[in-house]
């Protein structure tokens, strides 16, 4: 018996945050991503774009149960490591990007992405 042919695929969706700075130090401060009910979340980045200046600066990625990303520091440029990736949602749900301190800084931006599909959805059916 042969196996059964996929013969659809789809495109990711990608939820990017607005630049964060200093003004979005704080529990209160960072950015929800809202997820779709049926979605698998496949990759998830954090992005040192300027390094922070205080004296600890981390940023955290969490839906509440996973930590995906958990106080990684981002007082140096690039991309920050990432504990666990691949989580399906089937009632949809809520990831949180939250960036922390001691000291106070004066300056630093990073961007939290997050990249989904939805299973059982086709953008383009391929020929077998």
């Amino acid at each position: 018996m042969a196996n059964i042919v996929i013969p659809g695929r789809q495109y990711p969706l990608v939820a990017i945050t607005p630049v964060m700075g200093i003004a979005n130090i704080g529990a209160a401060a960072g950015y929800d991503i809202k997820i779709p009910p049926g979605a698998y979340v496949r990759e998830i980045y954090a992005d040192t774009l300027i390094v922070f200046d205080g004296t600890t600066n981390t940023i955290t990625i969490t839906d509440g149960t996973t930590v995906f990303v958990n106080a990684q520091d981002i007082k140096s440029l690039g991309r920050e490591t990432t504990a666990v990736v691949g989580k399906y949602y089937p009632a949809g749900g809520t990831i949180s990007v939250t960036l922390a301190q001691t000291g106070t800084a004066t300056v630093g931006a990073v961007i939290a992405s997050v990249m989904y599909v939805g299973l059982n959805r086709v953008n383009e059916p391929q020929v077998s």
